[in-house]
């Protein structure tokens, strides 16, 4: 079983893997198989647009957007019909450790790329190796780049240096990995510090609540809206909660339970009517919560109105 490793900014000991700028690419000759992969991969458009699906969401990327994949994560890439897609692509770890195995990107992961296949293998080997990340930050599945020309830049002197001969590139190439990993850092941790007032964050909080509004009397899968909108699930909880001060599943049952209030209190439908009216399919998990919320089970609740 793998472990990851929450590291301090003293810790990270950034190693990379493979870096190359591709494209651009069309549909038709652009082939990247549903994978996991066993690093970081870092993709930053330059220009055009690709779709990354996770857990059977898609999420659109177009210029300046910056898409990270951890490890272990299932998922594909694709560029939409009649478009075309050039960007930087990048794999590396956050520290390099010579107990863990080693492993080549083109082997384990371009060689794959073809049409031939459509599912890549999983190396039982790799699939357990251990690997970093920092702390307790949790990387965004796309973030948009508002200085896209600058960061740009950066990857061209990280692919400059990675692709020259020399011990002295060794070293920049590392350097620069670190100042473009901490440029990435400080534009995560500014856009969750400032995510009450960040409109794009602001529009995707008040989407998931519009949502709830509209259709808390059906299943809502909080993970498919977190990845259809570019988050991580763990992240996507986080700016909620910072914006709210609930999660969004506290959120959902809180305005669940008022909902079944008001439904309970007209005295027009069964407990299990009420049940089904705001989207929950099992009566007993229904009466507990709401006992374990309001004091009271439902029945009782109805009974108390009656006085």
């Amino acid at each position: 079983m793998s472990e990851t490793k929450k590291l301090n900014p003293q810790e990270v000991n950034p190693y990379l893997r493979f870096i190359e700028k591709l494209g651009p690419y069309t549909e038709k000759n652009y082939f990247v198989p549903k994978r996991i992969i066993y690093d970081y991969e870092m993709i930053f458009i330059m220009e055009g647009e690709l779709v990354a699906e996770i857990a059977n969401q898609e999420i659109h990327l177009q210029q300046y957007d910056l898409h990270i994949i951890p490890p272990f994560i299932e998922h594909r890439h694709y560029i939409p019909q009649n478009k075309f897609c050039q960007y930087y692509c990048l794999h590396f770890d956050f520290y390099y450790d010579e107990d863990t195995a080693d492993f080549s990107a083109v082997t384990e992961y371009s060689r794959y790329c073809s049409p031939e296949v459509s599912v890549m293998p999983i190396n039982e080997d790799l699939k357990n190796r251990d690997v970093g990340t920092i702390g307790s930050l949790e990387f965004p599945y796309k973030v948009h780049i508002d200085e896209g020309r600058k960061m740009s830049e950066q990857f061209d002197r990280l692919y400059i240096c990675e692709h020259s001969a020399g011990l002295g590139n060794e070293f920049r190439t590392k350097g620069e990995l670190l100042c473009l990993l901490a440029d990435i850092v400080d534009v995560i941790s500014k856009t969750e510090s400032d995510c009450q007032t960040n409109l794009n964050t602001s529009v995707v909080i008040n989407n998931f609540i519009n949502s709830i509004t509209a259709h808390y009397d059906r299943p809502i899968d909080i993970c498919r809206f977190a990845i259809e909108n570019g988050y991580s699930p763990d992240y996507f909880r986080r700016i909620f909660k910072k914006v709210t001060n609930k999660t969004p599943v506290e959120y959902l049952t809180e305005y669940r339970l008022k909902q079944a209030k008001k439904l309970l209190s007209s005295r027009l439908y069964t407990v299990q009517e009420v049940c089904y009216m705001v989207g929950y399919e099992n009566v007993s998990y229904f009466s507990k919560l709401f006992k374990q919320k309001e004091g009271a089970s439902p029945s009782a609740y109805v009974k108390g109105l009656v006085k």
